[in-house]
């Protein structure tokens, strides 16, 4: 029936639109994992998808270190963007701080960007 066709239509929207996103979540993921400095690290992760955004909640061992972080992500090609706010110095010594990184569109394909570099090879 004309129902059963529409509901089929908006589940196959519903999917289309997951896959996307897990496409995206795929791909900045790996993006993230490739730039991430080793005295590092992230314990909350932010999606704006419509943006492109990656908003981070993240610790690291010292200003240097977070000063290397950001040189790290400046310098590649796949972001666009980087606000660093609320870096501050929590009671273990440790460098707290937010960070809001807009991603290059090409990240929203369905190849990683490792996956394509490596297949131009």
């Amino acid at each position: 029936s004309e129902k059963n066709i529409l509901n089929f239509k908006q589940k196959m929207r519903d999917f289309e639109s997951l896959f996307s996103q897990h496409r995206f979540l795929s791909n900045a993921f790996a993006v993230l994992e490739k730039l991430t400095h080793p005295k590092v690290w992230f314990s909350n992760f932010q999606l704006n998808l419509q943006a492109g955004q990656i908003v981070l909640t993240g610790q690291a061992d010292s200003f240097r270190v977070l000063g290397e972080q950001l040189l790290i992500f400046k310098n590649d090609a796949k972001i666009k963007g980087l606000t660093l706010s609320g870096a501050t110095v929590n009671p273990q010594g440790k460098i707290d701080f937010d960070l809001r990184i807009t991603l290059d569109p090409q990240v929203f394909s369905y190849q990683s960007p490792e996956v394509k570099e490596e297949t131009k090879r």
